[in-house]
């Protein structure tokens, strides 16, 4: 039953079927966007990288090698930090904030 701790979204799980974008966090701060493709591309092909403070977003050319890169890399070690890999959500949601 440890596989259930990846539905930590609110409400029913999203369908990612199509997304080809990943959030990754806890990078710390001495990394660069090529050290992030580096990292990731042995699941497949990128991109593009997205460098925020701490935190990055990796596009793959296609959505299974994104669930790919969160089944390996999630919780796993990025220059020793240990990081949290999720698909990216898009900034217009369609579900909304809603709540119970």
């Amino acid at each position: 039953d440890r596989e259930s701790r990846h539905t930590d979204q609110e409400g029913p799980a999203l369908d990612n079927s199509d997304n080809n974008t990943i959030f990754v966090q806890g990078l710390g701060d001495k990394y660069t966007v090529d050290s992030v493709a580096d990292f990731f591309k042995q699941i497949g092909i990128i991109k593009r990288v997205g460098k925020l403070k701490g935190e990055a977003t990796v596009s793959f050319d296609d959505p299974p090698s994104a669930k790919a890169a969160i089944d390996w890399f999630d919780g796993k070690d990025f220059s020793g930090n240990p990081i949290k890999v999720s698909f990216a959500t898009r900034r217009a949601d369609f579900g909304g904030r809603g709540g119970a």
